[in-house]
C-alpha cells in the first residue's frame, strides 16, 4: 500500500507540518539558539545530545546517531509502520490520503487480489493437512502437537499436479501467476508444491503472503519457498515475527534463527518470541525490521564455521545499529544441534539459560579479532588497533561506542588517548602522510554546506573537473549535487525521501555540522571549499597524466591538458 501513496503527496505532507510540534508532543524539547534540544528519546543519556532543526526540518541525535524527519521520527518513536506513519501525519495537518489514480484502481485490486488468494490457498492446504496421516504422522514426530499447528496454520499440499489449481482456477489467470503458487507451462497451470507439510509466511498485518514448503520424503530440496511477488519481498520478511507480536504484547526480546521448524518448535516449548530470515542470510533491513518491536536481539547459529561466517555478518551488519538502549547477544549451539532440537532435548528453561548465557556483542567483537589478530607483540597491537577502530567508526556516538573503545584499551593494556596514537603509528609506516589530519576534506565541508543552506548550489558552475578525482562519499556528492540542481530549496530532512537508505547516516551528520564561522563568511568558505578541490583534483590529474606518458603515448588531448596542468604547477612555483 506504501507504494500506492503518490511521492508528491508525501513531500507535500513533510512541507505542511512542522517536526517540532510531531515531537514536542511527544519529548519535552527546550529551545536552544535556533534549533530545540532534549534527552535523545532514542537510547538513555543524562546530558542533552538530541536536536530538532525546525529551519531543516530534521532531528538528529550526536550521541546514537539517530536522525530522521517527522516521518521517520512517528515510525521509530511510535512504532508506527510506514502507512501507519503517513496517515498520522495527515490526520494532524488535516489532509486526506490520496491514492495514485493510476494505481489505486488497477494495482491496489490487483494487490487485494493476490491477498484474497494466498489467504485460499492456506484454507486449502489446511484442509488437506486434516485429511494426511503421512502429514500429521510426520509433525508429531517433529514434537508438534494440533494446538501448535493449528496457530501457525500448517497445511499440506497434496501429489496432485493440480489441486489447488482446481481450487482456485476461477480467480484471474495473471493473479494466480502473480501469486507464484503455480508454474505456468505454456498457459497451462501446475502447482508449485506438492507433497510438502506447508508454511504459510504472514506478513506483520497477519496476512498470509508466501508459504515455505518441507519435504518429508527424500525428495530435493528439502525445502521449497514461494519465488518473490508483489506482496512478497523475502529480504524484508521474517517468519514468525507476526506470531510472537501476537503472542507477546511487549517483545522483550527477539530470537533470530534459521528455518521455520526451529520458530515452530520454540514456541510449541514456550519461546514465543523466535523469528527466522526466508531461506536468505540476514540484512540490515531484517534487523532494522526487528529493532521496531524489541530493543534486545539473540542470534542464534549452529557452531560449525558456517555458523562463525553467519555470525560475523550478523555483526558487521549490526554494527551501525546499535544505540545505548539496544542489546545485542551472540548464541553457538553444539555442532550437532539446531534449535529445533536442543530444545527438545534440555527444555525451555535451560535453553533460556543458556539465552542469557550467551556471549554479548562486545565480547563476541573482540573475541573474533583475537582469532583473527592473535597478540604478540607490539605490531599486532598496532593491527589489532587498527583493525578495531576502524570497526568501531560504524557504531553511532554514545555510552555503548566509548565503553568499547575504553574496552580495547583494556585488552591492549595502553590508555585510551594512546589508541590513536598507536594506530598512526603504524599507518605512518605503510601510509606515509603529508596533510593534517585534523583537517576537514573540501569534499566533506562542501556536502555540509550545501546540506545547511542548498541555494549555495547556484554557486557551482562547473562539475566536470571533478569527475576524475575520486575520494570517500563522492557516489554522495555527485548524487547531492545532480539532486541540488533539480531541487535547490529542498530541506536536508526531505532528502530522506529521495536518497538510499545507505546515504541517510551521511545526511544526518553533515546536516548537524554546526558552523565555526559567521553567516556573513558561509559564501567565501564555500567557494574556498570548491577552490581547494578543484586544486586537488587538478593534482591527481596531473599525476595520473604524467604516470600514463611514462608507460604508454598520450593522445593530443591528453598532451594539451598535461602541458597546461605543468604551467599552471610552474606558476604556483614561481
Amino acid at each position: 500500500m506504501s507504494s500506492a501513496i503518490p511521492q508528491s503527496f508525501i513531500q507535500d505532507l513533510l512541507n505542511r507540518v512542522d517536526i517540532v510540534d510531531i515531537i514536542q508532543v511527544r519529548v519535552n524539547l527546550k529551545k536552544r539558539g535556533a534549533n530545540y534540544t532534549a534527552c535523545c528519546p532514542f537510547h538513555n543519556e543524562k546530558t542533552p545530545s538530541f536536536t530538532v532543526s525546525q529551519e531543516k526540518q530534521f532531528y538528529y541525535c550526536f550521541g546514537c546517531g539517530a536522525h530522521g524527519n517527522a516521518l521517520s521520527f512517528l515510525m521509530n518513536f511510535d512504532r508506527m509502520e510506514f502507512v501507519e506513519a503517513v496517515e498520522s501525519l495527515a490526520a494532524s495537518a488535516g489532509l486526506e490520503v490520496p491514492c495514485e489514480e493510476k494505481i489505486s484502481s488497477e494495482k491496489t485490486a490487483s494487490t487485494n487480489a493476490l491477498y484474497t488468494i494466498t489467504e485460499k490457498a492456506a484454507q486449502f492446504y489446511e484442509q488437506q493437512l486434516k485429511k494426511s496421516s503421512a502429514a500429521i504422522e510426520y509433525l508429531k514426530k517433529r514434537g508438534l502437537s494440533g494446538q501448535i499447528a493449528k496457530y501457525f496454520r500448517l497445511g499440506f499440499s497434496v501429489n496432485e499436479w493440480d489441486a489447488l489449481y482446481k481450487t482456485l482456477s476461477s480467480q484471474n489467470k495473471e493473479v494466480l501467476k502473480d501469486s507464484g503458487l503455480f508454474i505456468d507451462n505454456n498457459g497451462r497451470f501446475y502447482d508449485r508444491f506438492r507433497n510438502r507439510v506447508m508454511f504459510p509466511i504472514r506478513d506483520i498485518r497477519g496476512r498470509v503472503i508466501a508459504f515455505g514448503g518441507r519435504t518429508f520424503t527424500d525428495e530435493q530440496p528439502k525445502y521449497l519457498n514461494s519465488p518473490e511477488t508483489p506482496i512478497f519481498h523475502k529480504s524484508f520478511e521474517l517468519y514468525g515475527l507476526y506470531e510472537a507480536k501476537q503472542k507477546n504484547k511487549t517483545l522483550v526480546r527477539a530470537l533470530m534463527v534459521e528455518g521455520y521448524m526451529d520458530v515452530i518448535s520454540l514456541a510449541e516449548q514456550g519461546i514465543t518470541y523466535a523469528a527466522a530470515t526466508l531461506g536468505t542470510a540476514i540484512n540490515i533491513k531484517h534487523v532494522q525490521k526487528l529493532l521496531r518491536y524489541t530493543h534486545e536481539i539473540i542470534f542464534c547459529f549452529d557452531g560449525d564455521q558456517a555458523g562463525q561466517n553467519a555470525a560475523k555478518k550478523a555483526l558487521e551488519i549490526t554494527l551501525p545499529l546499535i544505540r545505548d538502549d539496544i542489546k545485542i547477544r551472540f548464541m553457538f549451539l553444539p555442532e550437532e544441534d539446531d534449535p529445533d532440537s536442543l530444545i527438545q532435548k534440555i527444555g525451555k528453561q535451560a535453553f533460556e539459560k543458556l539465552m542469557d548465557e550467551s556471549q554479548t556483542i562486545s565480547d563476541f567483537f573482540f573475541d573474533q579479532l583475537k582469532k583473527e589478530i592473535p597478540i604478540r607483540s607490539l605490531d599486532d597491537k598496532a593491527r589489532f588497533a587498527e583493525r578495531a577502530l576502524k570497526q568501531l567508526e560504524k557504531v553511532p556516538q554514545g555510552i555503548f561506542k566509548n565503553l568499547m573503545e575504553q574496552q580495547l584499551a583494556n585488552l591492549l593494556s595502553v590508555e585510551p588517548e594512546q589508541l590513536k596514537r598507536l594506530v598512526f603509528s603504524a599507518e605512518t609506516k605503510k601510509h606515509p602522510v603529508n596533510i593534517s589530519l585534523q583537517r576537514m576534506h573540501p569534499a566533506d565541508l562542501i556536502m555540509a554546506l550545501l546540506l545547511n543552506r542548498p541555494a549555495l548550489i547556484e554557486l557551482i558552475q562547473d562539475t566536470q573537473s571533478w569527475q576524475f578525482f575520486k575520494f570517500e562519499h563522492k557516489d554522495f556528492f555527485d548524487l547531492l549535487i545532480m539532486t541540488l540542481k533539480q531541487h535547490p530549496h529542498i530541506k536536508a530532512g526531505d532528502l530522506l525521501t529521495k536518497m538510499d537508505p545507505q546515504y541517510h547516516p551521511l545526511i544526518a551528520k553533515l546536516a548537524a555540522w554546526e558552523f565555526s564561522f559567521p553567516e556573513s563568511g558561509i559564501e567565501a568558505e564555500f567557494l574556498g571549499a570548491i577552490e581547494c578541490l578543484n586544486q586537488l583534483s587538478q593534482e591527481k590529474l596531473r599525476q595520473y597524466l604524467i604516470q600514463k606518458a611514462k608507460k604508454t603515448s598520450l593522445n593530443e588531448s591528453e598532451k594539451q591538458k598535461l602541458t597546461s596542468l605543468l604551467k599552471n604547477k610552474f606558476s604556483e612555483v614561481e
